[in-house]
């Protein structure tokens, strides 16, 4: 989700103007170095579910103060793996691709590493991935997803 933090660089679209499948856009992030776990799905939001500040997104919880998230809590019952939706237009280019799988996958690292098996409250949660609040995972994962566009862009 960008809000508050916002990638740096604004996205080249694609020369050829071709959008990517999921599976070429999981190829090419990983082509770049990102690291995407088995146990994570990626789908194309067809139905225009993420806003235009929300370029892709995995589970929302809206739980009641003091609720504890689990890690297990992520994964979807049916398919055993998190899903992640990614907004269309972001497979129109490359840049924008391994950025946003790059954004996501630094950020669902984070989270696991820090809530793992014992699990966090819901409030802590939240606060990691809140767009607005400066110097969280969210905002780490931008960082992250600037250093692989600038590396892109050769200027890395």
């Amino acid at each position: 989700m960008i809000g508050g933090r916002a990638p740096k660089f604004e996205w080249r679209p694609n020369p050829d103007g071709k959008a990517r499948s999921i599976e070429q856009a999981c190829q090419l992030a990983r082509d770049w170095g990102v690291v995407i776990p088995d146990y994570v799905s990626f789908a194309i939001d067809k139905y225009g579910w993420l806003d235009a500040d929300t370029t892709a997104k995995t589970t929302t919880f809206k739980e009641p103060a003091g609720t504890m998230i689990y890690w297990s809590s992520l994964f979807h019952q049916r398919t055993g793996k998190i899903p992640f939706l990614i907004r269309k237009d972001v497979l129109r280019s490359d840049e924008a691709i391994v950025a946003v799988i790059g954004h996501e996958m630094y950020e669902l690292e984070a989270m696991r590493r820090a809530f793992g098996e014992n699990g966090a409250s819901i409030e802590y949660w939240l606060a990691e991935a809140d767009p607005d609040n400066e110097g969280n995972f969210h905002w780490e994962a931008w960082e992250y997803a600037d250093e692989l566009t600038a590396r892109m862009r050769g200027d890395a």
